[in-house]
């Protein structure tokens, strides 16, 4: 099999993490979790950047006299100079220890769109997915995370864009424009199979595309309706231009732009109170999650009670079994304590070691006083805070 190589390229803040996260989930390969960037706050599912990578292309910036944020001036062949033989030689060697052994493998970093020209020579053969972001809401997003001015970031969205467009040109690519994510995932999600044709059946995308869906509800982006943006910059603009004459004629515009604007304003507030309660959920669930690793060995089983709302996400290389269950499925609430304690008492002799309560399901412990009078009385509480509730059932 022929190897295929998949280059994630773009802005800083324009969603190439989001990107190279699906793409993964597709099928290619970023090398091994522990050479990839750790999260930090502005990117806390991580960057899915190769750390390796990423420092080379810092250095073949600064031997060049510039940075990510003050790219320098690339002169034509720099990158055949005796300058970067070395760097060539170690990113061989990343390329060769992290991918030697993938068929279809990719990496991400905003800085390949000005250094290009030098993987290409490591790489001669590749695949590249750019992704595009509303420049304003990229100057925005720069301005929180780095304090840029909105020029700055204007600046370095016209830079990198023009570097990736430049670098990739009779080359096999794909243009994305991330916003696109939040209002046509499933296109989006469409257009990027076909491109990198991993998806043999209907059945094979749509078995990718529930789990894909949740990484998308996660990375809503701040966007900026630019209807809204540019008929509000129209209004100001003629209101300037007639400072010194007839303002008037004006209304109908005007009563025309707050129609559109008022839709738009009560839409994002919608979203913004629907992403907030997202980024908390998903907050929640990844402390969890965190928490119940340390205490949960890998490979046991484990009574899960979410009112199959967590699922397996929150013990990921442990089996879980909903309770109650019914053929491997949640069977909804018990019809009273009884009921409640006599299925506890059936899974447990499946070989389970823990039983776990996770915050969508701690009204049961109250409704279900009994149950939870059981447990307690019989087995030891390992973990209660306000996220799990979790007993060990086995010694």
């Amino acid at each position: 099999m022929t190897k295929r190589v998949f280059c994630v390229l773009g802005t800083p803040r324009s969603g190439t993490s989001l990107t190279a996260m699906i793409l993964n989930r597709l099928g290619v390969d970023f090398g091994p979790l522990d050479h990839l960037d750790e999260a930090y706050v502005f990117n806390p599912r991580g960057s899915w950047e190769h750390a390796a990578i990423r420092k080379i292309n810092e250095e073949i910036l600064s031997r060049l006299g510039g940075d990510w944020d003050h790219p320098p001036e690339f002169e034509s062949g720099w990158q055949e100079t005796a300058e970067f033989y070395d760097l060539k030689e170690r990113a061989r060697d990343v390329v060769r220890e992290d991918f030697g052994a993938a068929d279809i493998w990719g990496y991400k970093c905003p800085l390949t769109s000005m250094t290009l020209p030098f993987w290409q020579e490591v790489l001669p053969s590749m695949h590249y997915v750019i992704c595009l972001r509303n420049p304003l809401d990229v100057a925005r997003s720069l301005e929180r995370r780095d304090g840029f001015s909105l020029e700055k970031g204007l600046h370095l969205w016209l830079l990198y864009t023009k570097f990736a467009l430049k670098n990739t040109q009779a080359h096999r690519r794909l243009i994305l424009h991330t916003d696109a994510w939040i209002s046509g995932w499933k296109d989006m999600l469409g257009r990027i199979s076909d491109f990198i044709q991993l998806l043999r059946t209907r059945e094979q995308f749509d078995v990718q595309a529930d789990s894909i869906r949740e990484l998308i509800d996660e990375e809503l982006f701040d966007s900026t309706s630019w209807p809204a943006l540019c008929s509000t910059q129209n209004i100001y603009q003629a209101c300037a231009d007639r400072e010194t004459a007839d303002p008037r004629g004006l209304d109908e515009d005007i009563e025309a732009s707050l129609t559109l604007v008022r839709m738009q304003a009560e839409n994002k507030e919608s979203w913004k109170i629907r992403s907030d309660r997202s980024r908390w959920w998903m907050q929640k669930l990844r402390t969890a999650t965190k928490e119940l690793n340390e205490l949960v060995p890998v490979g046991d089983r484990i009574i899960l009670v979410d009112e199959d709302r967590v699922g397996s996400r929150l013990a990921p290389g442990r089996t879980t079994i909903p309770f109650p269950e019914h053929d491997g499925n949640y069977w909804g609430p018990p019809q009273d304590d009884a009921t409640a304690i006599d299925e506890f008492k059936r899974l447990c002799e499946s070989g389970v070691s823990f039983i776990v309560f996770a915050w969508p399901a701690f009204w049961w412990l109250d409704y279900y006083s009994r149950l939870n009078t059981y447990l307690r009385s019989h087995f030891p509480c390992m973990m209660e805070n306000k996220r799990l509730i979790v007993f060990r059932v086995q010694p």
